[in-house]
């Protein structure tokens, strides 16, 4: 059974990465150094928005991630989609956390945080169409348990997305 714990070591490991460190230490370097550009340029800006096309496409990465474990399809090419979802907006996170820019902070972590509910949607869905289970009559329950509770937060995620989109 998952445990708070649990789950707030999961969201640990998405930040520790070397990404999120790497992108913050080189900035540190790099802002006294006046090579860093005063406000987001464009690039930045639209690693830290949300919305509902963001979310659409990391189910379907999710999905796709799914059915390359179950098809045989190299489980690179899924790899490395579920990393472009993630990478950029952990990198712009720790970008942003050094040079204050704390609406694009705020934004690349909703995103993230996003991305990562949209792939367990979309492994969920490619696992509920593609009919893989668990044998056991306790682990089905505790499937559906989670199931459950990950369509409801994402259902919440939606919701607000669509109250105060942006």
């Amino acid at each position: 059974m998952v445990k708070g714990r649990d789950a707030l070591n999961a969201i640990y490991s998405i930040f520790k990465g070397v990404i999120f460190l790497s992108a913050a230490i080189v900035t540190l370097f790099l802002k006294p150094a006046g090579v860093m550009p005063s406000q987001p340029t464009h690039g930045m800006a639209i690693r830290g928005d949300s919305g509902l096309v963001y979310i659409l496409l990391a189910v379907i990465l999710g999905y796709a991630r799914v059915v390359a474990i179950v098809g045989k399809v190299p489980e690179i090419l899924a790899g490395v989609s579920i990393a472009a979802a993630l990478v950029p907006p952990k990198t712009v996170i720790g970008i942003s956390l050094v040079m204050g820019w704390w609406d694009v902070f705020g934004g690349s972590l909703i995103l993230i945080l996003e991305n990562v509910l949209g792939l367990l949607i979309g492994s969920l869905l490619g696992l509920y169409i593609l009919n893989v289970s668990p044998r056991s009559y306790y682990e089905r329950r505790a499937a559906r348990l989670y199931t459950k509770r990950t369509m409801f937060v994402l259902a919440l995620i939606v919701l607000l997305e669509l109250m105060f989109p942006g």
